[in-house]
């Protein structure tokens, strides 16, 4: 019948425009599911402060990552500050895999400078993003003219907000091992360049501890969440980190030759950096 005809073809011509609107209105694949490891040429700016083992500490530190393809990125990472009145300088890299929905692996590399004394370290880094959560770890060996020793970390970082980070983790260096609590926030300014406060506070098992507090300034990116911008732009500079753990490292090291020596202690008024970094641990 016509109008029985006219009503099938109503039904069909329907089914038709709820499938094109659905797929008008869906989700765009490659931005659900296939973002680039590194959304464009991007970058932050650090300014600490901090109580390093006792010792003040002050550094600006900064990084700038670019993308390779679609799936690869590189970084590279600086600092520059005052550790207990030396003069110290770092430089790093990173060459790294990233899927913003996945997770992220790569290969670091740096070299700090704390008076006279270099400080060599290579190794490898990784992210698995589950939601909210991201488990992050580190490992790798340093050298140099301080101590040669295995080195590693493992984060636990939570985001109740989207511009809040939470995390917590623990690290190892030689016999020293550090647990420490940190905090991010990013202030909800709607602008293409993000600004944040951050915290972290740390305890070792050779009675070394930290407390660092400072302000970051993204750059590029475009407008974002915290929680995005940890996932698609540049990953966490690891010199500040770095120079942590080596001064827990260097702290257990001279606890250990002291009490080996009889309370003497390793480098004494002549070392030209802090904690014995003049002192090489073969």
């Amino acid at each position: 019948m016509p109008g029985g005809k006219a009503r099938r073809a109503w039904r069909i011509g329907s089914g038709a425009l709820l499938v094109a609107a659905a797929v008008a209105f869906a989700p765009d694949p490659a931005q659900a599911d296939d973002l680039p490891a590194v959304s464009g040429l991007n970058g932050k700016v650090d300014l600490s402060g901090a109580s390093l083992d006792g010792e003040d500490f002050n550094a600006a530190s900064g990084s700038v990552a670019v993308p390779v393809g679609r799936a690869f990125g590189l970084q590279a990472d600086g600092m520059v500050g005052d550790y207990s009145a030396v003069n110290v300088w770092a430089v790093g890299g990173h060459a790294f895999w990233r899927d913003p929905g996945l997770g992220l692996a790569g290969l670091v590399g740096s070299v700090t400078d704390v008076g006279t004394t270099k400080i060599y370290r290579y190794g490898i880094e990784g992210e698995y993003y589950l939601d909210r959560v991201t488990i992050a770890g580190t490992a790798g060996y340093q050298s140099g003219d301080s101590l040669h020793a295995g080195w590693g970390g493992l984060d636990l970082r939570y985001y109740p907000a989207d511009n809040l980070l939470l995390e917590a983790g623990a690290g190892a260096i030689s016999n020293e091992r550090t647990g420490h609590v940190g905090a991010e926030w990013q202030a909800p300014f709607g602008l293409s360049t993000g600004f944040s406060l951050f915290a972290d506070a740390a305890m070792g098992t050779s009675d070394y501890e930290h407390v660092i507090g400072g302000i970051r300034i993204y750059f590029g990116g475009g407008d974002k969440p915290l929680l995005r911008r940890h996932r698609e732009d540049d990953p966490i500079n690891l010199l500040v980190g770095g120079l942590t753990s080596a001064v827990s490292g260097a702290v257990s090291s001279t606890s250990t030759k002291a009490d080996t020596n009889g309370g003497a202690s390793v480098g004494g008024s002549g070392c030209s950096a802090p904690l014995g970094f003049a002192e090489r641990d073969t």
